[in-house]
């Protein structure tokens, strides 16, 4: 990648000094433009540990109408005949500018890009791998943008990355004229929930203890009657009754244009009786649910989401205790289904964050959405010095 500088304001200080037969003499000197101009060959690339490098190669600068003012020796008469040396002396100071670009510039570059960080605990639970892919994890685009293709993987804490089914497939260079995009796949949301799994995150067991007293019923044997008969001869009338609700598959999720974010999930939920001191399973049913959210900033480096609304069908697994008429269940499944939201309402409400690094800060940044992905597009500010 070639970096075009232009309108460089440029103040050097350089010391300077000559020997010619038996006469030498030395002395300081400043040179200043406010029109220097030149190029930087900046190689882009990807360390072994997945983070993003970029080193200075060739530089050139041309300083044609820098000014030059010695000082000290008989500086009187060199700053009266500058003309014969200004060429070597504008060259020489053009070096010693690339010189700082490869030196204390590259060192100061070296500095923020480390400051990106590979992983990111999200909780004490989660963590996400921001890597980048080593064979084109950060390259320029046909027309002409910087791209980084960042893992964005969820994963447990304390665990790996790397295990999530699937992959983020091709996503796009840019989509709009805003100088900062950052492209979040739909994958990148399942191996949420592939992560949540995995952490143990996604099983409860709810009580009569854990819902509103209007609800209560729904935890006696008594409700499952009719629907389950054989749950009454097993266990009696009046038995209680707890809920083992659990999502084993990674869910799907598909974010387009028309809505924006939608995705479907299989949870399993057991009824289990009690049976002395222990509970006992009575029948699984799968509940499988679609869900439609809404996202949002949640702060200048994360993205937010809630379900907005979700529906739910249901289908028997397996049974204890005969058979199970589901289509009695709609009290139970609604229940359910307000749990279950509620439960990943939790989880979402923690947010993606965004990889990002110090000193860089969103302007007025807007989701937008396409064909398997969520991107922000935002300008920015830059403060190396934040």
């Amino acid at each position: 990648m070639i970096v075009t500088l232009t309108g460089i304001n440029l103040e050097a200080n350089f010391n300077w000094h000559y020997t010619a037969a038996i006469l030498s003499d030395s002395g300081s000197g400043t040179a200043s433009t406010d029109h220097a101009s030149g190029t930087i060959v900046v190689n882009l690339g990807v360390s072994p540990s997945g983070g993003p490098t970029a080193t200075f190669g060739d530089c050139r600068f041309d300083m044609s109408d820098v000014s030059l003012s010695l000082s000290g020796g008989a500086s009187w008469l060199y700053n009266a005949m500058i003309s014969l040396f200004r060429d070597q002396a504008v060259g020489s100071v053009a070096d010693g500018v690339c010189q700082t670009v490869h030196g204390s510039i590259q060192e100061q570059l070296n500095s923020q890009l480390a400051s990106i960080p590979l992983q990111k605990d999200i909780d004490d639970n989660l963590s996400i791998d921001y890597s980048l892919n080593v064979n084109n994890g950060l390259f320029i685009s046909p027309d002409q943008l910087l791209v980084a293709g960042v893992a964005g993987e969820f994963y447990p804490k304390g665990g790996k990355p790397g295990y999530a089914p699937g992959n983020p497939g091709q996503m796009p260079n840019s989509i709009c004229s805003r100088q900062y995009q950052i492209f979040v796949s739909s994958w990148t949301v399942e191996t949420l929930g592939f992560a949540a799994i995995q952490a143990g995150l996604c099983q409860i067991t709810i009580t009569k203890e854990d819902v509103p007293t209007l609800t209560q019923p729904l935890f006696k044997t008594d409700f499952y009657a009719f629907s389950a008969p054989g749950i009454i001869k097993k266990f009696g009338l009046g038995t209680e009754v707890e809920w083992y609700i659990a999502m084993n598959h990674t869910p799907t999720v598909n974010f387009n244009e028309v809505d924006p974010i939608s995705a479907e999930a299989g949870i399993y939920m057991t009824i289990r009786a009690k049976n002395g001191d222990q509970f006992e399973d009575a029948f699984t049913i799968l509940i499988d649910i679609t869900a439609v959210a809404n996202a949002s900033m949640l702060t200048n480096d994360a993205i937010t989401a809630k379900i907005r609304n979700a529906t739910a069908t249901t289908s028997v697994v397996s049974s204890e205790v005969g058979p199970v008429d589901v289509t009695l269940f709609g009290e139970l499944v609604k229940v359910a289904s307000i749990l279950i939201t509620d439960a990943a309402n939790i989880l979402l409400g923690e947010g993606i964050p965004l990889p990002t690094m110090k000193g860089l800060t969103f302007k007025d940044p807007e989701l937008r959405y396409g064909d398997g992905y969520m991107a922000v597009a935002t300008e920015i500010d830059y403060d190396p010095n934040a």
